[in-house]
């Protein structure tokens, strides 16, 4: 059973023709290279080491996190746009954070 955040996440998609859950105030879909740019400054903000994480950190969080939710597989893949089970590389079972997570978040 999906958690109440995924299953309020997908009841808002519903009947939606969006091809992409990010959006410019403008309703243009965030492009990879200004998501690129959030996520480094964002990671630069909290201390963390830039060059340990990219975008396809968000899609192995986003895979792993919609499974650990019990999300079927072809919502998983729908929502990450893979047209194969290719998902199934980017899901961490069980789930692990780097190791210098519990170093960045106890400085702070």
């Amino acid at each position: 059973m999906p958690s109440c955040r995924t299953a309020s996440l997908l009841q808002s998609l519903q009947g939606t023709t969006r091809s992409s859950l990010f959006h410019f105030e403008t309703g243009r879909p965030l492009t990879s290279r200004a998501m690129r740019a959030i996520l480094q400054d964002l990671l630069l903000r909290g201390g963390y080491d830039t060059s340990k994480y990219n975008t396809h950190s968000l899609r192995i969080g986003a895979a792993t996190a919609a499974a650990q939710s019990g999300l079927p597989s072809s919502t998983i893949q729908r929502l990450g746009r893979w047209s194969s089970s290719a998902y199934t590389t980017y899901t961490r079972h069980p789930l692990t954070l780097p190791s210098d997570t519990a170093t960045v978040a106890s400085a702070h």
